[in-house]
């Protein structure tokens, strides 16, 4: 077996927790936000939170979109809506579809990995 790629991966994570702050939307207060960015040059974000009753979820999906539409431009916050998630390919896929294509070819031709 050989190493295809070693990622090195620094991660944020920031929370909204003041829940006295007049300047704090309260919209947000719970949300977290974690960013990673890779040793070659891929990035990616998500927002979470936790709920604890199901009739909480439809709430949460439109706070977390909320949010994410107020941390995004213009172009990136297009498929932003309703709750639901953007996909985005996983650092290694990432970096074998730019940089290892063929590697990436042969194994979503073996099934082993899915195709983005």
């Amino acid at each position: 077996m050989r190493n295809i790629k070693t990622i090195e991966t620094r991660r944020t994570c920031w929370a909204i927790l003041n829940f006295d702050s007049p300047a704090v939307d309260s919209d947000f207060v719970g949300l977290t936000v974690d960013l990673d960015g890779t040793n070659f040059g891929y990035a990616v974000g998500e927002v979470e939170t936790i709920v604890y009753s199901e009739d909480k979820i439809a709430s949460a999906k439109e706070r977390v979109s909320k949010l994410v539409s107020k941390l995004s431009s213009d172009d990136e916050s297009e498929n932003v809506g309703g709750g639901a998630p953007v996909p985005t390919a996983g650092k290694l896929e990432t970096y074998m579809i730019e940089h290892r294509r063929d590697h990436y070819d042969a194994c979503i031709k073996a099934g082993v990995m899915g195709s983005s």
